[in-house]
């Protein structure tokens, strides 16, 4: 999984299909005030550039760790012993109960996520589109958050 992506074109138009249509749907999932209660996790009523800059390093260094864990270290080793599907299914498993601390509609919403992710990176052989997928998601997520929030601004210097 540690390599670039290969396999059929397909599973690379998928997978640029899904960060495409991620970040309208983060568009409008942010403005709900389910939504607005979680995301984003850092509280800031004042959000600046340097502010946006570090949430969206610390995502993304973040991610890169999550995405090691579940797809390299995780769901390549169960698939070579134990098959496609039984991998699939433990990954996506795992990745929804570590979805709980954030309630159980986050853990719920989590298990298709994480399903289409085992499956873009079992198809590709790498774990570098659910990485660039998951960090889309993510930081369109927290961004639209904050710009939707009506409880934060976003103070730009000039």
């Amino acid at each position: 999984g540690f390599a670039l992506p290969s396999g059929p074109l397909l599973w690379h138009l998928i997978s640029l299909a899904v960060i495409v249509l991620l970040i309208p749907i983060s568009y409008f999932q942010a403005k709900s005030s389910i939504n607005q209660k979680e995301y984003p996790q850092i509280r800031e009523t004042n959000w600046n550039s340097g502010l946006i800059f570090s949430n969206i390093l610390s995502w993304i260094i973040y991610l890169i760790g999550y995405e090691i864990l579940f797809r390299g270290l995780l769901l390549f080793p169960i698939e070579a012993e134990f098959g496609v599907f039984l991998a699939i299914v433990i990954n996506s498993g795992f990745y929804s109960i570590t979805h709980m601390s954030k309630g159980f509609r986050e853990a719920l919403g989590s298990l298709p996520i994480g399903i289409i992710l085992a499956i873009i990176a079992i198809n590709t052989q790498s774990i570098l589109y659910p990485l660039i997928i998951h960090i889309v998601m993510a930081v369109s997520n927290s961004v639209f958050s904050i710009i939707h929030n009506p409880e934060m601004k976003v103070e730009v210097k000039s």
